[in-house]
């Protein structure tokens, strides 16, 4: 255990780097013999306290059960060693060695620790972050499968487990996409515990992420929710509005708000006042292309106080004729826009072709 408080990122450091130099010692070390693990500047154990170095190692013994202290380094400083029965010293001799016995499960658990540290490493700490519509989709299904099993178990305390690649696919990519987005909701502290696990089963080896839900699953959870739903309902409504464009567009209107140009193709129609009625109902309309808006949502979504009606305000833009015909169908009460304008749209209006002058 930590016997005072200190940086967590400290502690995971100094915990990888031992656990580390106790790996490439185990490598060389030849079978039947207890492992050296000796303190030198390559495997930076020489920038690291003996007792913090033997703190760790009893952790590994007594906590993580993959090692066994035959005995220890120079660790004059350190208190409590009688406890253990070890002599910090070897017949009055100083060391720079640990010597261990490094035990047949040491391997399998490294591998898992590393892939932990990895995980944490590769994950951002925050939601804040844009994500594209593609990996917010990849995050909102790994979301919906943990909430799928917490619903079947029917409680918050047993842990749950999920394959680990996504739909069943064993495709390496797919395993790496949902390691890490499992590793971000674990330092964000939705899940906690997580860990790789394996169960035989007659067609082979079942491997599966497992974990407990953590403090902020369900805080977590809603803001990639809302996120998600933002997102999608963005891109439904893109893909309605290329939905209605057809091919070969024959008009269109472009609009900026930095010039306030109003252009039919390359035509300058009108260049309305900033925040004036007709500039502000034209961006609004012009901004929601394709589909029916009543006067009431253009009053409520602009907070502007509309004296016009929208007839009027289209003529006072230039929208005349069959201009006006060809772009808007409008009434008192609301108003569409069609852009661009295609040839099948002006056979149906009975529109040859558009004056532009």
């Amino acid at each position: 255990m930590i016997n005072k408080v200190e940086d967590v990122m400290k502690y995971e450091e100094k915990f990888t780097i031992i656990t580390k130099a106790i790996d490439e010692a185990r490598k060389i070390t030849p079978p039947g013999y207890d492992t050296k693990l000796k303190i030198t500047s390559e495997n930076k154990l020489q920038n690291l306290d003996l007792d913090d170095i033997a703190s760790i190692l009893y952790q590994l013994q007594d906590n993580h059960k993959v090692i066994k202290i035959v005995s220890l380094a120079n660790t004059s400083h350190l208190t409590g060693l009688d406890s253990f029965g070890l002599d910090p010293y070897e017949h009055e001799e100083e060391r720079n060695y640990f010597v261990l016995k490094v035990l047949d499960i040491f391997e399998k658990w490294s591998k898992q620790y590393s892939n932990t540290q990895q995980i944490k490493e590769s994950s951002d700490t925050t939601i804040n972050p844009k994500y594209t519509r593609k990996a917010l989709e990849k995050i909102w299904d790994i979301l919906q499968e943990i909430e799928e099993k917490r619903q079947l178990l029917g409680s918050d305390d047993d842990p749950i487990r999920l394959p680990c690649y996504l739909s069943g696919s064993i495709d390496n990519e797919q395993y790496e996409i949902k390691r890490s987005i499992l590793g971000k909701l674990s330092c964000l502290d939705a899940i906690i515990q997580l860990h790789k696990g394996t169960t035989n089963r007659k067609e082979g080896n079942y491997l599966y992420w497992s974990f407990y839900i953590g403090d902020k699953y369900f805080e977590i959870f809603s803001e990639y929710e809302e996120e998600y739903k933002k997102i999608a309902k963005a891109y439904q409504q893109s893909k309605q509005m290329e939905e209605v464009k057809i091919k070969n567009p024959v008009y269109k209107i472009t609009y900026s708000d930095k010039t306030r140009k109003i252009l039919v193709n390359n035509f300058l129609l009108a260049k309305p006042d900033f925040f004036r009625e007709n500039e502000v109902v034209f961006t609004y309309v012009y901004n929601n292309p394709n589909r029916r808006i009543s006067l009431e949502e253009i009053k409520e979504k602009t907070r502007y106080k509309i004296t016009k009606s929208l007839p009027k305000i289209l003529e006072n833009l230039g929208f005349t004729g069959q201009l006006r015909k060809a772009f808007f169908d409008v009434s008192s009460k609301g108003i569409r826009l069609r852009n661009p304008v295609t040839k099948k749209d002006l056979k149906e209006l009975g529109i040859k072709n558009l004056s532009l002058s």
